[in-house]
């Protein structure tokens, strides 16, 4: 499928930079390259990351260069112009969608609107190599 060979980094804070990271990377299969996080705290040697940082967006920027995609929020959308990157919006803020707080990330359906979100992600970045 199209997951296969893609790589994704994220930045948020520490349980759902952990959350969505371990399901993402062990569960879809997709590479963690770099998780970006604001403090220490948590499971994160669990993360098979090529980076992990407590840091902020600009070391985001640095160390997902390789990557095909971001999690971040909001405040990620100027690297992921910068970089020419998909940015998939996760956490606080998110100024610019309307109901985005009402977005389920756990569960059966949570889980299942996830893999497709990433899925179509993957699937765009697909079809726009093959052009």
């Amino acid at each position: 499928f199209s997951f296969g060979g893609k790589r994704f980094s994220i930045a948020a804070e520490p349980d759902l930079l952990y959350s969505l990271g371990y399901f993402i990377s062990k569960e879809m299969g997709i590479k963690l390259d770099c998780a970006v996080t604001t403090a220490r705290s948590g499971k994160f040697e669990e993360l098979e990351a090529d980076n992990i940082i407590m840091g902020d967006l600009e070391d985001l920027e640095e160390f997902s260069k390789s990557s095909d995609f971001i999690l971040a929020n909001s405040n990620a959308e100027p690297v992921c112009h910068r970089t020419h990157k998909p940015l998939y919006k996760v956490g606080f803020p998110i100024k610019d969608y309307f109901g985005h707080f009402h977005r389920n990330f756990i569960g059966y359906a949570g889980v299942m609107r996830l893999a497709f979100d990433i899925g179509n992600i993957c699937l765009t970045l697909d079809i726009e190599k093959s052009h």
